[in-house]
């Protein structure tokens, strides 16, 4: 099993979700492949990340055809929290979200 991380990605951590849904479980290569053709800006990241996997299984010398997406979860990270002027003198609360993404690669037997 080989594994690839990302830490502190300046998006949320629900809208990466939505694309990792679609790639856990399959194939290594089916997955960029697939990823290629999202339009979705967490997609280009998760591409990066999964062929940075793949990268990984080639230095310890795994095959790399066999390999599938294992396992992949996506951790808030933390938040950046700003203000912006509102109505009435009062200001208001903007959070800016981060996420750890990590993908796990396995062979299939």
């Amino acid at each position: 099993m080989v594994k690839a991380k990302l830490c502190y990605l300046r998006m949320s951590a629900r809208k990466v979700r939505l694309v990792t849904e679609l790639i856990k479980g399959k194939q290594a290569y089916n997955a960029v492949a697939l990823l290629q053709h999202i339009k979705k800006r967490s997609a280009s990241v998760l591409n990066k990340l999964v062929r940075s996997a793949i990268a990984n299984a080639k230095n310890k010398g795994e095959e790399t055809e066999s390999l599938y997406v294992f396992r992949i979860f996506v951790n808030e990270a933390a938040t950046w929290k700003r203000s912006r002027a509102n109505a009435f003198g009062r200001s208001s609360r903007i959070r800016k979200r981060s996420c750890h993404i990590t993908v796990e690669l396995a062979a299939i037997h």
